[in-house]
């Protein structure tokens, strides 16, 4: 054999040459041949098929043109490939491996042939089992992630997500066990070395020093003293005693006394109350989002005339339809705590490609959707309109169009409201924490400016700046600030909703007003940050719904931190109960962001609403009024696809109001004396514009108030207006109260519509006062006698309330005649 230069080539180093090679190939002129030289990785004399040229250059020996490395006279080998080699273990059992017929010799076992693999239906072993992603509860109803085989995570009674899968993968759907470590950093509000427990990422990015999963603050070998520098400050402002949670040295400075580290203004024993934050207001809503029209079958065939669900996801949703609408006309016979068929519509046209990443939305009183490019979800793309686009899509055709395009260098935006009194909309910008006012035509209004004025720079907007949920109620405009989430938690800072007053154009005016402080989740019994709101709606009965998001820093989404949550207004004062809303499963803050309601129901967006094999349920979850879990809610997957995940992909949430109603309104409203006392006689009206007969129709009053008749049977012609009457119990004199009217159809089908009225003062008759002019005079006796000897349940002639109009009713008004009234 010839000797063979000292330069030593790879195989690897090869792989662009012998392409090269392979085409030469074929030329005319240069053919190729065997050619043997040294391989670097092994030592070994291996065989290629070289032109002559290329082989001389890796000091190779060249058999020839046309020569092949199974000829008899090549003196070296071709390669050696891997193949499927079965090997026997200490356990008895045989195991798969991917290995050269050497190395399988060498550890007797038994080889398949070069380039066989174990997965070759003929190998009659397995590759040994690989380890992955387990959700499994432990004995305190927790569900966490451990990495075991597919064996043991069954064993465990647990869930398995497939070899080779780790906890950290965005599918798998809990947390990590002991995943957090302390972290010893310093704080970005007090300077001062503080410790908290975190993922090793979150920690490095703080520029702190990182002890090891499963590491806690209080362990000896953590060299950081634990953040618990700040405690409830009882001090005196304007001659009233105020609490604060804050550090020492501050509430020194005013003169207060300070209870210590780590205590707060909510423990019982502080002898201090926290001042209210501000007068809250209650009024009745101005929800007047319409129901849309598709015009596609698919859409008009299906539906009924109820209201609709419509709901954004992430563009990496399976099936790539990022808006989609759903028939609620059911939802009320939906059996609880369990997925149910419902019809549901996307247009072809809205996918990532024409949308791009969307979050934010909201429908006009026609039914036309508008949506908001985003960079919230974990993976994102802009449409064609860019980071600050505001799409509308066609309540009639569903086709899309550039509603709006906002300044914006890649932040994107926030969320987006329509105000049904001014015909407008607010949109909150994620690049400079400003909220834009736009026209019915997509033209900027103006903007407002929360906090610190915009300098100019690129976006997101710093915390305690960031405007996301807008909603407009009672001639305010209110949103939400940003101030922490799971990556930026704060002992100081709590995220907010606050208000700013509108003007009779509906522009912002006046100075701001905060609303709400949102309360940190409890975690056993230490109180946690909360994450901040994506969306918020006013009830029928003017409480506050608020929709927070398990946000990691503005662009990337977790899960299982969120809540739904209810403020009422009592006495001046926003005040919630956290644990009323719980969205799927344990412990309930699995909200995704998006929030609505009707009078019965509250309708939350939801990550992992049910999570099993075949029971995967990601979308919306309906909850009764007055609270409740998954066990009693209409549960509602997004896909209709109980075998996949779509952990982190589940957005924002609207319902609009229903199809087909008739005009009802206010006719009149009167004080009135019943048997029963003051009350007010309620007159409206019902143009029936339509074609269809209508049966009969139902008013129902809301929580508090009663009615003498709800119910008024037709039929009512086509064409025809009527007005019906009903006696009204319990009203506020002077208040505003919202009831709901139900027409029937002679088809079946029916719809609700909304009628707000506001009551007049009401002074109470005087005794005999039969009339309520406030005098006992003859008018009064006179009243008596024409009805007298009649049955009259409830006419304010029966001054006695005993059902008869006699001697008795005479009687009162004699006794006071001329008594003075008021």
């Amino acid at each position: 054999m010839k000797n063979f230069k000292s330069t030593i080539v790879s195989i690897a180093g090869l792989a662009a040459l012998l392409t090269g090679g392979s085409a030469l190939a074929t030329s005319n002129t240069i053919a190729t041949g065997a050619c043997c030289f040294e391989d670097l990785d092994s030592g070994q004399l291996v065989c290629q098929v070289l032109t002559e040229h290329v082989c001389t250059d890796y000091a190779g020996y060249y058999y020839g043109d046309h020569t092949d490395c199974t000829d008899p006279f090549v003196e070296c080998d071709p390669p050696a490939e891997d193949g499927a080699c079965c090997v026997p273990t200490a356990d008895g059992i045989f195991e798969c491996f991917h290995l050269s017929a050497d190395e399988c010799d060498s550890k007797d076992g038994y080889y398949y042939g070069d380039g066989t693999v174990c997965s070759d239906p003929f190998v009659e072993c397995d590759e040994p089992a690989a380890d992955g992603a387990c959700c499994i509860q432990n004995a305190d109803g927790l569900i966490y992630c451990i990495l075991v085989s597919a064996d043991d995570c069954q064993g465990q009674n647990g869930y398995f997500y497939g070899n080779g899968t780790t906890c950290q993968d965005p599918f798998v759907e809990c947390e990590p066990l002991s995943l957090d470590g302390a972290c010893c950093h310093t704080d970005a509000d007090t300077g001062m070395l503080s410790c908290n427990e975190m993922i090793e990422d979150w920690c490095l990015a703080m520029g702190g020093t990182w002890y090891g999963s499963g590491t806690l603050c209080t362990d000896p070998v953590v060299d950081c003293e634990p953040t618990i520098d700040t405690g409830a400050c009882c001090y005196e402002e304007d001659g009233v005693l105020q609490c604060v949670d804050i550090i020492e040295e501050f509430c020194i400075d005013l003169d207060g006394t300070w209870y210590g580290p780590g205590t707060n203004c909510n423990a019982a024993w502080i002898e201090c109350e926290p001042a209210p934050i501000t007068e809250c207001e209650l009024h009745a809503p101005s929800n007047c989002a319409g129901r849309p029209q598709y015009s596609d079958p698919e859409f008009a065939s299906l539906f009924g005339n109820g209201r609709v669900a419509i709901q954004t996801t992430s563009p990496s949703i399976l099936g790539g339809q990022v808006v989609k609408v759903f028939d609620l006309s059911t939802i009320n016979t939906a059996p609880n705590d369990s997925w149910f068929a419902m019809n549901r519509y996307s247009d072809p046209d809205w996918t990532p490609q024409n949308l791009g990443s969307v979050f934010g939305l909201a429908v006009d009183g026609d039914g036309n959707i508008y949506v908001t490019a985003t960079r919230s979800w974990n993976s994102d793309i802009p449409a064609s309109g860019g980071w600050g686009a505001v799409y509308r899509l066609d309540h009639i055709t569903g086709d899309i169009t550039l509603f709006a395009s906002l300044p914006n260098q890649g932040a994107s935006l926030g969320n987006i409201a329509y105000d049904c009194d001014h015909d407008q909309f607010f949109v909150s910008n994620i690049e400079d924490g400003r909220v834009y006012r736009l026209d019915n035509g997509g033209n900027i209004l103006d903007t407002f400016d929360h906090g610190t004025a915009w300098n100019g720079s690129a976006g997101p907007a710093a915390l305690g700046d960031r405007v996301w949920a807008v909603e407009v109620h009672g001639g305010r405009l209110y949103y939400s600030v940003w101030n922490e989430d799971r990556q930026n938690k704060s002992a100081s800072e709590q995220n907010e909703i606050w208000s700013v007053e509108l003007d009779v154009m509906g522009q912002p005016v006046g100075a701001e007003r905060l609303e709400v402080q949102i309360p940190g989740y409890v975690n056993g019994d230490q109180v946690e940050y909360s994450s901040p709101v994506s969306d918020m709606r006013f009830t029928l009965e003017g409480t506050m719904l608020v929709a927070e998001r398990s946000m990691n820093g503005w662009n990337y989404i977790g899960a299982h931190d969120a809540r739904a949550l209810e403020f009422e207004c009592i006495d001046g004062v926003w005040t919630t109960d956290v644990t009323r809303f719980q969205v799927g499963f344990n412990p309930g803050r699995n909200a995704a962001g998006g929030i609505d309601a009707t009078r019965e129901m509250v309708f939350a967006s939801g990550d992992a609403l049910h999570l099993g094999s075949n029971d995967n349920i990601y979308g919306f979850q309906a909850l009764p009024m007055p609270g409740g879990d998954v066990t009693t809610s209409k549960l509602v997957d997004y896909q209709d696809n109980l075998s996949a995940q779509d952990k982190t992909l589940i957005g924002d949430l609207a319902v609009t109001g229903v199809d087909l109603c008739v005009p009802v309104g206010e006719s009149y409203v009167d004080c009135i004396m019943t048997a029963d006392g003051a009350a007010h006689e309620l007159g409206f009206y019902m143009s029936h514009t339509g074609s269809q007969p209508i049966t009969g129709l139902q008013i129902t009053a809301p929580s508090g108030l009663t009615v003498s008749q709800d119910t008024f049977v037709g039929p009512f012609a086509p064409f025809s207006s009527y007005i019906l009457n009903t006696e009204v119990f319990g009203a506020t004199s002077g208040g505003t109260h919202c009831f709901e009217v139900t027409v029937f159809y002679h088809h079946g089908q029916s719809c609700t519509s909304l009628l707000c009225i506001e009551f007049p003062v009401c002074s109470e008759p005087c005794p005999g006062d039969v009339n309520g002019d406030m005098l006992i005079d003859i008018n009064d006796l006179l009243s008596v006698l024409t009805v007298w000897g009649q049955s009259c349940t409830g006419c304010p002639a029966d001054t006695n309330g005993d059902g008869v109009v006699n001697i008795a009713d005479l009687l009162s008004i004699i006794a006071n005649w001329g008594t003075p009234c008021g």
